[in-house]
Parts: C-alpha cells; structure tokens; sequence
C-alpha cells in the first residue's frame, strides 16, 4: 500500500495526535463537544487525506494520468525531480526512457525516503534508473539535456518566491527546446504563495509556454513545455552518488 512512502509524517502525525487528543477529550468531557468537535473532525479529514496521498494506488493513477498527457517517448532522456522512492522515475524506464531521478531524500518530506530505499523499488522493478543527489534549485546537469521533465509532490516545500524562481529558472535550464514539463502537487499554491496567474507569469519569464492547470482528485497538475533558441551541450556536472 505504501510502497512510496508517507507524505509529509510531520503532518499526519499531527493530525493524527489532535484526532486522538479531541477525541478523549469529547469522552472524558461530553461537555466539552461543542469545543472539540471540530479539532476532531479536522484531525479525522486531514489524517485521511494525507493517508489517500500516501496509497501507491492513488500515486499510480495520478502518475499515469499525468505521463498519458506527456506521452514520453522511446529513449528520451527524462528527469524526475524530487524523485522519492521512485514514482515516476521507475515507470518512465519501464516506458524505454533513459530516465533520472535527483532528490535530497529528506524524511521530513516523505517517510522512509533514501537513495537505498529507492535502489531497492527499482531492483524490484527489474530497470535501470540513474538516481543522484540532487536539488531542484542547483540541478546537477548541465543546459539542454533532458527532453522532458516531472516534479511531483515538491513545489508545497518551497515557500520562499525567490528559491522557486530558481527551481523554474533550473528547469528551463536542463531541458532542451521544445521540452514538456510536468509539475504535481498536493496544492502547489501553498509552497511560495503563488496564485495561478503568478505561477503562469512566472514560468513565462522564463521561456516556458502555453501554461495549463489540472486538476486529478486532490492533487494539481501543472503542463507546460520550454521555448528556446539556443541549444548547448550535453552532460552531467557534480558527483554521482549512484554507486
């Protein structure tokens, strides 16, 4: 069921512990109801939601739903940022894609989130994934390298506009002219604040067109693809922490 892990344990932690204090509060003191009721009816939905995020089942039907609308192709180079333990990654290789994921495997973020965690889904998987460190804010590749990127389920951890222009600014970087990417998330709104004319007004600066908003259950998706005219040089930069 979890095969990717909890997102944010933080949270459904404290979800979980203000549905277990209301809820014996409301039993050791009915007269308190009218006070608790409602800590233990946000403690119940948000706990719930976060576990529904959590479902791998869940998590495939959104990774398929958004790669069927990308329609990545044989051989591309495709990066997953923010990888985790692999969603995305993992099936785009399965798709014949030449696929990457980057991430700083924090557990803050998702729950039993590693480099070994995620070498050992894509074992399972019986594919090969080039997994490096790796942060979205200083992508360790150089300029025009990938044909497409994914970010899913990272954009609500940056709350400062300046670091998120920097994401932006590092994804047209890494992808090639015409290049689709996707972002993915519980409510990307949340991260620096954006509304979705911002957020359409910041990807545009940076050469990225026609901006489309989706919406699958509780997660909303971004497509968009990069514009450019100039085409540099393939490669990678930085340490492999692969091996």
């Amino acid at each position: 069921m979890l095969k990717y892990g909890i997102q944010g344990p933080d949270a459904v932690f404290a979800f979980g512990f203000l549905l277990i204090l209301s809820g014996t509060r409301i039993c050791l003191s009915p007269e308190y109801i009218i006070l608790f009721l409602p800590l233990f009816v946000i403690g119940f939905l948000g706990g719930s939601l976060m576990i529904i995020e959590s479902n791998s089942k869940f998590r495939e039907r959104l990774r398929d739903f958004s790669l069927k609308r990308r329609d990545p192709k044989n051989n591309q180079k495709v990066l997953d940022v923010g990888t985790g333990r692999g969603l995305f990654a993992i099936e785009l290789a399965h798709k014949g894609c030449s696929a990457y994921g980057i991430d700083i495997w924090s557990n803050q973020d998702l729950l039993g989130n590693s480099l070994g965690k995620v070498k050992k889904n894509m074992k399972r998987d019986g594919i090969e994934v080039d997994f490096r460190y790796g942060d979205i804010r200083e992508i360790p590749f150089v300029d025009d390298f990938f044909d497409s990127v994914v970010c899913s389920y990272l954009v609500h951890n940056i709350h400062k506009p300046s670091e998120m222009r920097m994401a932006i600014k590092e994804l047209g970087r890494v992808t090639k002219d015409g290049s689709k990417v996707l972002l993915a998330d519980i409510n990307p709104f949340l991260g620096p604040g954006w509304t979705k004319s911002v957020w359409k007004n910041e990807l545009e600066k940076e050469n990225f067109k026609d901006v489309e908003f989706n919406n699958f259950l509780l997660t909303s998706v971004i497509f968009t693809y990069v514009s450019k005219k100039e085409k540099k040089s393939e490669g990678f930069i930085g340490k492999s922490s692969c091996d």
